[in-house]
């Protein structure tokens, strides 16, 4: 068997082993985002739109309210920069001042402010 002919089944070798261990991964995959999606990790809860009645929402500025509603949308800072064509820097800014507004200090605290009304 020539030099050439080795290389070439030790390579066909080495595929077929990276395929199989593809596949588990992918197997292993499913399972964990089966898992995710069963637990409801990461899903966001339903927010009416009664929040935007309450008087601390009231009481955001413009830019605010525009970040918040983005923020509510499931956007991402640096998606709200590119639209608004301001800085993400700027964004967080913002964010910080509705934070403060709205008594919480986190992204989670906010959403969960948001959909339990008690803003």
């Amino acid at each position: 068997m020539s030099h050439e002919a080795q290389e070439q089944r030790e390579l066909t070798a080495v595929n077929e082993g990276l395929r199989q261990r593809v596949s588990v991964l992918e197997e292993h995959l499913w399972r964990i985002a089966l898992e995710v999606r069963a637990a409801r990790i990461g899903v966001r809860p339903e927010l009416g739109e009664e929040w935007w009645s309450d008087p601390a929402v009231a009481g955001l500025s413009n830019r605010q309210a525009e970040i918040l509603r983005r923020v509510v949308r499931g956007d991402r800072i640096p998606a709200i920069a590119s639209e608004l064509f301001i800085a993400e820097s700027t964004v967080r800014n913002h964010l910080s001042g509705i934070y403060r507004k709205l008594g919480v200090h986190s992204h989670a605290e906010l959403m969960a402010r948001l959909a339990n009304g008690k803003t």
